[in-house]
């Protein structure tokens, strides 16, 4: 084989390489992309239910872990700096996360009886242990999932005061230029979002191993994660497309 094609060979590689692993790293986008052509943000809205509802009936199927997303109200007192993120943890599960010891009292010197017996705790077991922290993991999936969800709410509200400032003229053509200048900083946030993310689920896998639990259902949070950022990005791109 002459060496020009070999160079040439090489080059087109490089470049098939490049444009896979773009097109894996945008995966999701793409996908949001089709799906704002695709969906109404109507039927966009009703996926996004279904995915949650979804999500929360496997997260019910499973017998001692015991979590759930947050309240509008709860999301709102978070947002605001009302309560703090180890609270929510605490409301999301039902348990603190932090369980102080209390000592059992003392029998004074004096005293000729017999202190009274404190009967103790009941030690929780490994896989309660491990059932505890899977449920606390996935609280903090939801709460990292409203961060990311409050910062597009505040992406689209600054968009729709630009938007609503401009001419009639200068809406024809703003739709996209804005969705061009807003999606960097989004995909910005993605990529920090998708890094806590993956080492929460980590967290996960490995408490349900510790607990003997099938890991099925991180992949399942994991595709239920995946969903939701893809159809948020659709809700957000549908509503400043041309």
């Amino acid at each position: 084989m002459k060496k020009k094609n070999i160079i040439w060979m090489s080059i087109i590689a490089v470049v098939l390489a490049a444009l896979a692993l773009f097109v894996y790293q945008q995966w999701n986008s793409i996908g949001a992309i089709t799906d704002a052509v695709r969906y109404s943000q109507e039927e966009v809205e009703k996926q996004l239910e279904g995915n949650k509802e979804t999500l929360e009936a496997l997260l019910q199927e499973e017998e001692n872990i015991t979590v759930r997303d947050l309240t509008p109200e709860e999301a709102q007192a978070l947002n605001e700096g009302n309560l703090s993120e180890e609270e929510v943890i605490e409301i999301l599960t039902g348990k603190p996360q932090t369980p102080v010891e209390e000592e059992p009292p003392q029998a004074s010197s004096g005293n000729i009886n017999t202190p009274t017996q404190t009967e103790k705790p009941k030690e929780p077991t490994q896989e309660e242990i491990a059932e505890e922290r899977i449920s606390a993991a996935i609280a903090k999936l939801y709460i990292q999932k409203n961060e990311y969800l409050n910062r597009l709410d505040e992406v689209e509200a600054r968009a729709r005061e630009e938007y609503i400032s401009l001419s009639k003229e200068e809406r024809k053509t703003a739709k996209s230029k804005m969705l061009k200048a807003y999606m960097p900083e989004v995909s910005a946030w993605e990529t920090e979002c998708d890094r806590v993310v993956e080492g929460l689920i980590d967290e996960i896998r490995k408490e349900l191993k510790a607990a003997g639990k099938s890991e099925s259902i991180a992949d399942e949070i994991k595709t239920a994660y995946l969903n939701e950022k893809r159809l948020k990005k659709a809700y957000f791109i549908n509503r400043y497309m041309d």
